[in-house]
């Protein structure tokens, strides 16, 4: 059975990139085996990212929001959500930004939140496991490193 995960935005980034093609095989792998949570935070994030940094065309982002509306369960943003990210951020003292993605994931029941931002395996309310993929690599992607060494 699949988990409830959330997405920050910065593994969406690395999904689509063309520099980091280990991390995009990482999240690859991740999106494939779980159920996807994101917020409209992490598309309007994502947005801003692809078009200031990397240059991108909106149609670009606007077929892969698209793609992402099909596969994953978008999250709105709403008050709730804004007022326990002032909760969370005043008792974990995470940013605000990061406190409204952990409210989201929470309200939202994720097991996991997937970033590269806070602290890896923290448990954040007895609930939510912050996760950073990147540090733990899974042992499938250190196989195939292995054997592709193994044959120079």
């Amino acid at each position: 059975m699949t988990e409830k995960v959330f997405l920050d935005t910065n593994l969406l980034v690395y999904y689509y990139s063309e520099d980091e093609p280990e991390k995009s095989a990482i999240v690859g792998n991740i999106i494939k085996s779980n159920d996807i949570v994101i917020s409209a935070q992490i598309l309007n994030e994502f947005s801003y990212v692809m078009i200031r940094k990397f240059g991108k065309e909106p149609e670009l982002i606007i077929e892969i929001m698209e793609e992402w509306r099909k596969e994953f369960d978008i999250k709105d943003l709403t008050p709730a959500l804004s007022i326990e990210s002032l909760n969370i951020h005043k008792r974990y003292r995470f940013s605000f930004w990061d406190s409204l993605v952990i409210a989201t994931a929470l309200e939202n029941n994720c097991g996991i939140l997937f970033t590269e931002d806070l602290h890896h395996n923290q448990i954040i309310k007895g609930q939510l496991r912050v996760f950073n993929p990147f540090e733990s690599i899974p042992d499938d992607f250190v196989e195939e490193e292995q054997e592709e060494s193994s044959q120079d």
